[in-house]
């Protein structure tokens, strides 16, 4: 199946009945019966922002997702990061989870800053049904190990995004004794950008799964982007320098226009027929 929520992100209740069946199978079972799971989050991205609900800034492999999958359109979510987090990962209202606020802790009930310990998140679950489990990008749930929940490996900024172009805000844990990951720029400061880092490690993530074939992988890709600040590579704000000259009215014409549009794109192995891309946007202000 694949989902792409149009309005709200945290649509937790669709992805935790999705893969409710999956949980439920015996880690014997044969990994072709048992999808691979990609979970993509955009954080603080516009409902209308990708190309195919009418943004003026080409989104083609997001077009495609839509196009190919499922749009979803009617979703309930919280106003903040934290709280979305916790809802989607752990299946329950952030209020029980100690999420209902933010990652400070206010001394009251629902509002101690960190998912509650001993909660379980999608990630424990689909462990426990056999499955490699990967965090690459924003955790952002007040606790300092994402792989003490469930996650064999975890690359990413455990805060809020702060910046893009420092490499030491983002930090890689390891449940298990294996190396880092190394993708080319990660460790340059000339050539690092959190987004295009993020996503070099959730590749290498996945290359580590081959070495186990005969087990699904599940993929929580996290972006902190485009959640402020908004700073984004020379080229690509070249690109669009002068898109947005012609008017708000007539740019939402033109770009209502391109929508279905898309360009051809590269198949990954590995994500195929026999996986899951599930894409949300979440909404709000933090």
């Amino acid at each position: 199946m694949i989902c792409f929520p149009n309005r709200f992100g945290g649509a937790w209740l669709l992805v935790l009945f999705s893969l409710s069946t999956i949980v439920r199978a015996e880690p014997s079972d044969h990994a072709t019966s048992r999808p691979n799971i990609l979970l993509i989050v955009a954080d603080d991205l516009g409902f209308s922002d990708p190309g195919c609900f009418g943004g003026e800034i080409a989104t083609p492999h997001l077009d495609r997702l839509a196009r190919e999958g499922t749009r979803l359109t009617q979703f309930y979510t919280t106003g903040r990061c934290c709280p979305s987090r916790a809802a989607l990962l752990t299946g329950f209202y952030p209020h029980a989870v100690g999420l209902g606020h933010m990652t400070i802790d206010l001394g009251r009930p629902g509002y101690r800053g960190r998912v509650t310990a001993g909660v379980d998140t999608i990630a424990d679950r689909l462990q426990s049904a056999g499955y490699r489990t990967f965090l690459s990008g924003k955790w952002h749930l007040g606790t300092d190990d994402p792989t003490q929940h469930g996650f064999e490996e975890y690359y990413g900024t455990l805060v809020s995004a702060k910046t893009f172009w420092d490499r030491d805000h983002f930090l890689w844990k390891s449940a298990k004794e294996t190396p880092p990951p190394t993708p080319n720029g990660i460790d340059s400061d000339d050539t690092f950008y959190a987004t295009d880092a993020v996503t070099d490690v959730a590749i290498e993530f996945l290359d580590r799964s081959d070495t186990t074939p005969d087990r699904p992988w599940f993929l929580y890709l996290a972006y902190n982007a485009p959640h402020f600040p908004l700073q984004a590579p020379a080229e690509d704000i070249a690109r669009y320098a002068d898109r947005y000259g012609i008017g708000w009215d007539r740019m939402g014409s033109a770009a209502g226009a391109s929508i279905g549009q898309d360009e051809t794109s590269r198949h990954r192995a590995g994500i195929d027929g026999t996986s899951a891309a599930i894409a949300l946007l979440r909404l709000g202000n933090r």
